[in-house]
């Protein structure tokens, strides 16, 4: 189990995975309710970052049942958090936060601070995809400075996860130069902590910033459109190899992106994002 959750922090999902169906089959052998329980838990949330949520959510409900029947409270909001999570990928907004809300006044109950935070994160990634940016916004922000008044080595993954998440907020509210600003923050804080999935997304919003910038911003005039273009094939084929695709809370601000390209580039100048997607 521990295996699966170090390769799911460093954000590889599908060793994250293979360890922890390895760790339930062990767990079963020896009778360890609670030891399957919390990797069912890990085996759904994988699953269903892997785009996988069908197979993901009777995973979760069945996890979220042994936690009742041992009576660990802070299972229960974990498997509610992934819970909440597949149901806003399903496009299930009014499940998403009952499972949230519940999941988060758990956590306050057994003082999981971590796991609190996390669950933020989610509710404001599902109000945002339910079109409220600038509520979504506001949540992140509350989130971002909860996790740093903890002043713990352990959160620095957290915060840039949530710096990211709100970088897409401020480019969806068409706040280009803030969003260009953090995406620089986030990016050199990523690479300092090694996190290969906040690496691309900072990239992405570092050049979708900086292209939409230059539709208002005569001073960014100059951009080279190509080389915007380029990163683009690059991270869209980086995620791609991560999770199947981009994440769902980026498609907008990224085809919103893409239209400028279009405009702005001729079909040889786009080739090369086509080639970099194959490869």
């Amino acid at each position: 189990h521990s295996v699966a959750e170090g390769a799911r922090r460093l954000a590889d999902f599908k060793a994250a995975l293979d360890a922890a169906n390895r760790a339930l089959l062990r767990y079963r052998e020896i009778g360890d309710i609670w030891g399957v329980a919390a990797t069912q838990s890990l085996v759904g949330g994988m699953l269903g970052v892997l785009t996988r949520k069908a197979e993901a959510e009777p995973i979760l409900r069945h996890a979220l049942e042994m936690a009742d029947t041992i009576g660990d409270i802070r299972l229960r909001a974990a498997c509610l958090h992934r819970l909440g999570m597949i149901a806003t990928w399903l496009g299930d907004f009014t499940g998403s936060r009952a499972y949230l809300t519940e999941a988060l006044g758990l956590t306050k109950i057994v003082g999981a601070t971590l796991l609190g935070a996390s669950v933020g994160t989610a509710l404001s990634e599902s109000t945002y995809l339910a079109g409220d940016a600038e509520t979504a916004l506001r949540v992140n922000r509350d989130v971002i400075a909860e996790l740093r008044s903890l002043n713990a080595s352990g959160t620095a993954s957290n915060i840039v996860n949530c710096l990211t998440d709100g970088t897409t907020f401020l480019i969806a509210l068409g706040r280009c130069d803030e969003a260009w600003l953090q995406a620089r923050e986030t990016l050199a804080l990523a690479r300092s902590l090694q996190l290969p999935f906040m690496v691309p997304r900072s990239l992405l919003h570092l050049a979708i910033a900086a292209l939409l910038r230059s539709q208002v911003d005569e001073a960014a005039a100059f951009l080279d459109h190509a080389g915007v273009a380029r990163i683009l094939g690059f991270v869209e084929a980086r995620f791609t190899s991560l999770i199947g695709g981009l994440e769902e809370l980026d498609r907008d601000v990224y085809q919103k992106s893409r239209a400028v390209l279009y405009e702005a580039l001729d079909v040889d100048e786009l080739a090369p994002i086509a080639i970099i997607r194959a490869s």
